[in-house]
């Protein structure tokens, strides 16, 4: 058939029908349109939300400084391990459930993220994902069935239509085992024990589960404790670059940082 028949075709279609039509061939093709590429700290500030739950304001997101820095770092194709060291309540949680969102919205990739137990885990998916999902708009096109209990949506996975996140604690050897992600995110990492059930560090074997991705991502961020003990100084002496917030009205630094390589 020639391709002037087949607009004739067309045309001879009833509106409703034709509206139909290109509705079906437009989702079709929804699959492989690529969106242009967007920062973590840029997409943020348009669909991030801070749900009640978990802050202490509801509302839309506003990045510190600092802030935005962490999330490009997250975000950078080329930054394989991003470590932070932080001081308490800097919003760090918050940020990683920003690049959570951000990568099944936007990178449509498949993620872990450990907890230090599996009842810290279990806490981090109802008081901080869960809500994260139900109040980004964005995410229900992602998600459509959030509502809806089912072994796609669950305490330990999350199954959207351009990526699964796994949620796992870390205490245990067995919760690294038979995952297969592109990106890999420890919260709190000073928490995790040193030597996991002496099978080796949490991040030798949380980042077994990244080899072989196309853009593989090591994440991890605490509030550290004893110097030279610590599972952060770890991370922080294999990186290639140290970053530093500085605050130029008090011209004293910042308790963030980040470690790069």
């Amino acid at each position: 058939m020639k391709l002037d028949d087949v607009r004739a075709m067309l045309a001879a279609l009833a509106p409703d029908v034709r509206a139909a039509l290109d509705d079906v061939v437009s989702n079709a093709l929804d699959v492989m349109r690529v969106p242009p590429p967007m920062r973590l700290s840029v997409w943020a500030e348009k669909f991030f939300y801070l749900s009640k739950e978990s802050s202490y304001i509801e509302g839309d997101w506003k990045a510190w400084p600092f802030q935005a820095g962490w999330m490009d770092c997250m975000s950078h194709p080329e930054v394989h391990h991003f470590t932070c060291r932080k001081s308490a309540r800097v919003g760090y949680t918050k940020v990683l459930l920003a690049h959570a969102m951000w990568e099944r919205a936007h990178a449509r990739r498949n993620s872990v993220i450990f907890q230090p137990t599996d009842g810290d885990s279990d806490e981090f998916v109802t008081g901080e994902l869960e809500p994260v999902i139900r109040d980004i708009a964005v995410m229900r096109k992602f998600m459509p069935r959030f509502t809806r209990r089912s072994k796609d949506n669950t305490l330990r996975k999350k199954k959207f239509t351009t990526g699964t996140i796994h949620l796992r604690g870390g205490a245990a050897a067995k919760n690294y085992r038979r995952l297969t992600a592109d990106t890999v995110v420890y919260d709190e990492l000073s928490g995790f024990a040193r030597d996991v059930e002496k099978e080796g560090s949490p991040t030798k074997l949380g980042d077994k589960r990244i080899e072989g991705a196309v853009y593989p991502k090591s994440i991890a961020g605490s509030t550290p404790k004893l110097k030279g003990l610590d599972n952060t100084d770890d991370r922080e002496e294999t990186a290639d670059a140290h970053l530093r917030w500085l605050d130029r009205k008090s011209t004293r630094l910042n308790s963030s940082h980040g470690y790069i390589s």
